[in-house]
């Protein structure tokens, strides 16, 4: 085997806080699970570098930082008191409160007023907070695009275990996705496929694992009746998907629910230095 190093940059786990969250925890918070998921893969020490401090940039416009853990300590090696005077050096007035609650409070206001350099210096002084890394690895990691691959029983389609074709390789998981969702949405509006007929007839959990109850509320807010009732105990699904006059945003709305039918999925390939 090769000795060569690659550079592969990580997303790390950050995830939403489920709404059954322990109540510490405000909504719209976030919690790192263990692990990352690579997004891109270089040769270069310091293009992965530059790949990896833009996609932190570009990560950090769109999040509020203190919603992130569970304590200031995760987020900074300052105590509060002399981060509070790092803000008022940067010409910010920290909030009164203590605790991490009041800190989100305060960047859900004072963020909107704050200029580049200002925001920069609070970043700058929460040191341990990252979304992003670049770690070391033995292998040149490829993103593909892969089918899945659907047999049809004379009732319905399923997926073959372990079954994929492959379509397109990418350097970056943002390549991948994107193509991925073009190739989503082709299959969804073009293959002419039921969705109510892929991976088992009648039973809701064969699709999505939305509970089935919250998917009639999301159904009828976008305007649609709800199914009626149909083979047993169940829902008519089937019978309302085709006899239901729905336009394309609604129809790509319904198929978002289902997300145990997916047509494309991004797989990480290692291949040969």
């Amino acid at each position: 085997m090769s000795g060569k190093r690659h550079l592969v940059v990580e997303r790390l786990n950050w995830r939403p806080c489920e709404a059954e969250a322990p109540a510490r925890r405000k909504a719209g918070s976030w919690a790192r699970l263990p692990g990352g998921e690579r997004v891109a893969s270089f040769g270069d020490a310091d293009e992965a570098d530059a790949d990896c401090r833009r996609r932190e940039e570009e990560f950090r416009r769109e999040v509020n930082p203190f919603a992130c853990g569970t304590a200031l300590c995760y987020l900074t090696s300052l105590d509060e008191g002399r981060l509070r005077d790092w803000l008022l050096d940067a010409g910010l007035t920290p909030p009164q409160k203590s605790g991490l609650g009041a800190w989100q409070a305060w960047w859900e206001r004072t963020a909107p007023t704050m200029n580049d350099a200002q925001r920069g210096k609070v970043w700058e002084a929460l040191d341990r907070l990252r979304f992003f890394r670049v770690v070391e690895s033995s292998r040149q990691v490829l993103f593909m695009v892969a089918g899945a691959y659907w047999k049809y029983n004379d009732e319905y389609y399923y997926r073959e275990t372990d079954g994929l074709t492959p379509y397109k390789a990418f350097r970056t998981r943002e390549a991948a996705e994107a193509e991925l969702a073009d190739m989503e949405d082709f299959a969804r509006n073009e293959m002419d496929m039921h969705p109510f007929q892929i991976n088992g007839l009648c039973h809701w959990e064969a699709w999505s694992t939305l509970p089935e109850a919250e998917a009639v509320k999301r159904v009828e807010a976008l305007g649609l009746p709800p199914p009626g009732p149909g083979y047993g105990d169940t829902l008519g699904w089937e019978e309302w998907w085709d006899q239901t006059d729905m336009d394309s945003i609604q129809s790509e709305a319904v198929w978002d629910l289902l997300d145990k039918i997916r047509f494309w999925e991004v797989i990480e390939v290692e291949v040969p230095d």
